[in-house]
């Protein structure tokens, strides 16, 4: 995804999100060394407790200005 954003536009800002920590450790060694897109290990379906931690995430606060409209 990132690779298809970035070629479009460069400065576009991409974050993941997975559960699974192998593939979470997978792609931040992917995406070493490109400020643009990062990821974070998180369970998006525990609606209840995940996306307020997922959000309040400096790794995803990097990644998306929740200031802009």
């Amino acid at each position: 995804m990132h690779e298809v954003a970035q070629q479009a536009n460069p400065a576009a800002r991409v974050p993941y999100v997975d559960i699974d920590p192998v593939a979470t450790a997978h792609s931040t060694a992917i995406l070493a060394g490109n400020d643009n897109a990062a990821v974070i290990e998180a369970d998006l379906r525990q609606p209840a407790s995940q996306p307020a931690s997922i959000l309040a995430s400096d790794t995803i606060r990097t990644m998306i200005d929740f200031s802009r409209r």
